[in-house]
């Protein structure tokens, strides 16, 4: 069966190095808890590349083998209810309650669409190093017993890990929801107009245009940086290391570099697509079209807001009172209009003085 995916992908016949987890008994093994304990990876320690390599990409290169993880949390029973149509995939962290809040009651609400389910997952890791890490996986298992959606790994929740929750999804996915349709994979401060992405969805399988299915904001061609103060600084070492892979796609400290080297391997090419906005509707951060609820009326996706801001956008543009002017284009299909011409109603202004409290 074809899988279709939007903003992420399947590789079922990917080869992955098998888990190397290994369940040590601690101090506390009377109260009969286990730890679990990652091996490294010793002998790259002695390597010349190793010694020159930026002291931070350490520890994701000494464990870079380990791939599978242990389930924390998990809900096998997501789509045994029947096939989804849509599946929704947001990567989170544990601290963030309030944004998985908002996009439980905005863009990712389950629901019957005109197609068939829309079901929605969490994607976590374990609390990092130094934070209150007991405390706050109480109030994780305390938020999943009321809405049973998050999926939680046994590995530390940290920006290198990103890639880590691609590959344990993958997995999960292909063993607990095979017959779903489309996943749309995105981040817990991104606005998404459910409506729109359906429709997209729709109109590609009507056209029979869904076989292959993988959409979304692409950057291509672009080299690593190297710009030490940057988020995504990549070291030569490490990248030098990783363009000579041949027999499987070996892990890369950013989740979707990684994925865009799998879509590689598997000859997958994605599709650029106007009305996914990841650097804004603009990116001009202060440009007010940012704050345009006509915008966010007619795209697909829009990165980045706070959890404020996603309900009070939300709200606004499913208010009746907005009107906008359509321009010629509509952003469901990418070959039209990058700028879009919208107009709005005096909702635009209430709406940017509320963001400006």
């Amino acid at each position: 069966e074809k899988k279709n995916i939007i903003l992420s992908l399947i590789m079922p016949g990917l080869n992955i190095p098998h888990t190397c987890l290994s369940l040590l008994y601690s101090k506390r093994m009377q109260q009969n808890k286990k730890q679990s304990v990652i091996y490294e990876d010793a002998s790259v320690r002695a390597q010349d590349w190793f010694r020159r390599l930026d002291s931070r990409f350490h520890q994701f290169v000494l464990r870079r083998h380990c791939r599978y993880f242990p389930l924390r949390i998990n809900h096998p029973e997501k789509c045994a209810r029947g096939p989804v149509h849509l599946l929704i995939v947001v990567k989170s962290v544990i601290e963030q309650h309030d944004r998985r809040e908002a996009v439980r009651q905005t863009w990712g609400r389950e629901h019957e669409s005109e197609d068939g389910s829309v079901r929605t997952v969490f994607l976590l890791g374990s609390a990092a190093a130094g934070k209150d890490a007991r405390n706050l996986q109480r109030l994780l298992e305390y938020e999943d017993r009321l809405y049973g959606d998050i999926l939680q790994w046994d590995f530390m929740d940290t920006f290198f890990n990103l890639t880590l929750k691609e590959v344990n999804f993958l997995k999960w996915f292909n063993t607990y929801c095979p017959r779903t349709r489309f996943i749309f994979k995105g981040d817990d401060d991104v606005f998404v107009n459910t409506h729109n992405l359906l429709q997209l969805i729709r109109f590609r399988s009507e056209e029979r245009r869904d076989a292959r299915l993988f959409v979304g904001d692409i950057i291509s061609k672009a080299g690593p940086i190297r710009n030490r103060q940057s988020k995504y600084y990549i070291p030569k070492e490490l990248y030098d290391r990783l363009s000579g892979a041949s027999e499987a796609v070996q892990l890369y400290p950013i989740d979707d570099v990684f994925l865009g080297m799998c879509l590689q391997r598997l000859g997958v090419k994605p599709e650029a697509h106007a009305g996914f906005r990841t650097f804004g509707v603009t990116r001009r951060r202060l440009s007010p079209m940012n704050r345009e609820p006509c915008f966010y009326k007619q795209l697909i996706v829009v990165h980045k807001l706070s959890a404020h801001e996603l309900m009070l956008m939300w709200n606004v543009t499913h208010e009746d009172a907005l009107v906008c002017a359509r321009s010629r284009s509509n952003c469901l299909e990418p070959q039209q209009e990058d700028v879009i011409t919208r107009h709005c109603s005096a909702l635009r202004r209430t709406f940017v003085q509320t963001l400006s409290l």
